[in-house]
């Protein structure tokens, strides 16, 4: 069977490039993967999009970067309301005040949230690699006050 196109995989976990390795292993599938993100994913995927990629699936802040910088389609895989409570659940274990970051959106209310995990929730939004640096440094300089 002929091969129809190449994808290309651009995450900044393991976990997200061992999935997908996974299924394109199982479903013999030509691909490409970057372990990086956010404005350093731009190189990858202009890279990727000259080795003859013809579609990259990544994360939602980086797909949204490498949208605005590449010719070729990319998918986005968005976080589900699952794993934002799985993952503010595990958080509440190592701490009870946690970062919640979002690319450019600002986080609706999370007095709920707070509520049943019993956590202070710090909203962090960001745009690129720079700011959410900078979210991370504001909310860790609130955390030590």
């Amino acid at each position: 069977m002929e091969q129809a196109f190449r994808i290309g995989f651009i995450a900044s976990t393991q976990q997200f490039i061992d999935c997908a390795l996974s299924v394109a292993k199982k479903r013999k599938l030509d691909v490409v993967t970057s372990l990086t993100g956010l404005d350093a994913a731009i190189p990858a995927g202009k890279r990727m999009e000259q080795e003859g990629v013809e579609v990259i699936i990544s994360r939602r802040g980086t797909g949204a970067l490498l949208r605005k910088n590449l010719k070729i389609p990319v998918l986005s895989v968005r976080m589900s309301s699952h794993d934002i409570l799985r993952n503010i659940r595990d958080a509440s274990l190592m701490g009870r005040k946690i970062l919640l970051t979002s690319l450019g959106d600002e986080i609706g209310d999370m007095a709920l949230l707070q509520d049943i995990f019993k956590v202070t929730l710090i909203p962090g939004v960001f745009h690129d690699f720079k700011s959410l640096e900078t979210v991370i440094i504001g909310a860790r300089d609130r955390v030590v006050r």
